[in-house]
């Protein structure tokens, strides 16, 4: 082991010496980051039921379980609709018969409007449930959407 002298004609070791490196403080744990719901945006005619705007047909049975399911399972839903007035009451109505209910509507969660600091006009969500979507399939067949159980 080399000795060390604190005298040098080397400027660098002098520097060195004169000023040793710091122990470095032990880290502090970074707090975890808060893990956030997902939000699925749910559009209601042609998706919610079969119908066309402004009626109400007969409802989409395995996809209003899937969000049900979704739901329990700690999704966060929104309805996201064209429709608004009594159309919208209606709609809320039917949902609810059929054992749906939702954390916003037509609106971004109180939690996004927090997190961006104001109400985004575009409603956030990590998935969103249309009739009226671009079908992309990713790496997927052309003709063989993604399962919403991939989703969840």
């Amino acid at each position: 082991m080399p000795k060390i002298v604190s005298h040098s004609s080397n400027p660098m070791i002098r520097k060195m010496l004169a000023n040793p490196p710091k122990k470095p403080k032990p880290e502090e744990p970074k707090p975890k980051k808060q893990k956030r719901p997902r939000i699925w945006a749910v559009d209601f005619d042609g998706t919610l039921h079969k119908g066309k705007y402004p009626n109400i047909g007969q409802p989409c049975d395995d996809l209003i379980a899937a969000l049900i399911l979704a739901k329990l399972s700690g999704v966060r839903l929104i309805l996201w609709t064209s429709r608004d007035g009594d159309s919208l009451t209606e709609a809320l109505y039917w949902c609810e018969q059929h054992g749906l209910t939702f954390d916003a509507v037509n609106d971004n969660l109180e939690e996004t409007k927090q997190a961006f600091g104001f109400n985004p006009r575009k409603i956030a969500a990590d998935l969103y449930i249309d009739d009226r979507a671009f079908p992309y399939w990713g790496s997927g067949k052309r003709g063989e959407p993604c399962k919403l159980q991939a989703e969840m």
